[in-house]
């Protein structure tokens, strides 16, 4: 088990979405059919991550916390 967090969950870049991009620009050939991909986001990224979806990946929905926060 590990006790660190990788740079990769640490670090995402400018904005902070640099993963999400990443595993957005890969679903295409990773996913099954009919695959979903879900994410939890940091508080003020939920619109920006919504906005990446493109081509095949269709933002479905946003849910609130329970502080209600976008995630």
């Amino acid at each position: 088990m590990s006790r660190f967090e990788p740079v990769e969950a640490l670090d995402g870049g400018d904005d902070g979405l640099d993963l999400i991009r990443r595993v957005m620009n890969e679903a295409g050939v990773r996913l099954s059919p009919g695959g979903r991909l879900f994410f939890e986001v940091g508080e003020g990224q939920a619109d920006r991550t919504a906005g990446l979806a493109k081509g095949d990946i269709i933002h479905e929905a946003t849910r609130k916390d329970l502080a209600g926060f976008d995630r």
